[in-house]
């Protein structure tokens, strides 16, 4: 017979509208790290269409239980409301770090396929819709968007593996760059583990890590990491880098900033 679960089943959901300032964060929440420009966008959002979901609070010191993210934005943007879900008194700690965890071990996020058909859903469904407007629309940076759209540059082979999870953003965006023809001997290359023709030791030879002095300049040092990284790929992620940056460098974005952004982008492959 099962064990009888603690859980916390709440016999009534009380909606209530509280000041945000009021709202307590719980110093052993376990999510610890909210991105700066992440949470900005997230306030500008809840400013523009609401609070779509509520926080759970303790009735008691008024803590939040879940909506850490939520809060900090509110208070970031100046909202003043937020609606919460009070748990009520007696909640056991347990209880509460029960909560804590299946709230956020259950947002998954979508992955990068799932971004891409769901992303051209939606500009289908708004003519005239930019990239920059989708970004703006749904929170989320402009590069990445436009880094999830490259798919549409690649052969239908390449979106029939990434709808099967056998290839990774990264992967699309470098293979879009190819020609068509080049990208078809990628792909059977890596559906067969075969090397493609043309390639020299450089694509055969493959590492965890690159990480070597940098000619001409002393005490500088170049580290390259990723599965299966050939001397050639560690070309290609080098240059891709180097044009991000070059654009982060015209756009005036400091390089704690130019981080944040690829930080967006690696999280969605």
């Amino acid at each position: 017979m099962p064990a009888q679960s603690d859980a916390f089943v709440p016999a009534r959901m009380a909606i209530m509208l509280l000041a945000a300032i009021t709202l307590q964060p719980d110093p052993d929440n376990p999510r610890k790290y909210c991105d700066k420009e992440e949470l900005e966008r997230l306030g500008q959002d809840m400013q523009r269409r609401g609070v779509l979901v509520p926080l759970i609070i303790r009735d008691v010191v008024n803590m939040v239980i879940d909506g850490h993210r939520r809060l900090a934005a509110a208070l970031m943007v100046g909202i003043e409301k937020l609606p919460c879900i009070v748990v009520p008194e007696g909640t056991t700690a347990a209880q509460v770090k029960s909560i804590q965890l299946v709230t956020s071990l259950t947002k998954a996020d979508l992955n990068a396929y799932e971004r891409y058909c769901g992303f051209t859903d939606l500009k289908a469904l708004t003519p005239g819709m930019t990239n920059k407007g989708l970004a703006a629309e749904l929170s989320v940076s402009a590069p990445l968007v436009s880094m999830i759209f490259t798919l549409d540059k690649c052969i239908p082979q390449a979106k029939e593996l990434a709808e099967k999870g056998l290839l990774n953003l990264n992967e699309w965006y470098r293979l879009s760059k190819l020609s068509p023809e080049r990208q078809a001997e990628k792909l059977a290359a890596k559906l067969t583990g075969a090397n493609p023709k043309g390639d020299s030791e450089s694509e055969t030879v493959r590492v965890t890590r690159i990480n070597c002095d940098v000619p001409g300049r002393k005490k500088a040092k170049l580290c390259i990491a990723a599965e299966n990284l050939s001397l050639s790929l560690a070309v290609e992620i080098a240059q891709d880098w180097l044009r991000e940056a070059k654009k982060a460098i015209e756009q005036n974005i400091s390089a704690p900033s130019f981080v944040k952004v690829c930080r967006d982008k690696s999280k969605a492959s």
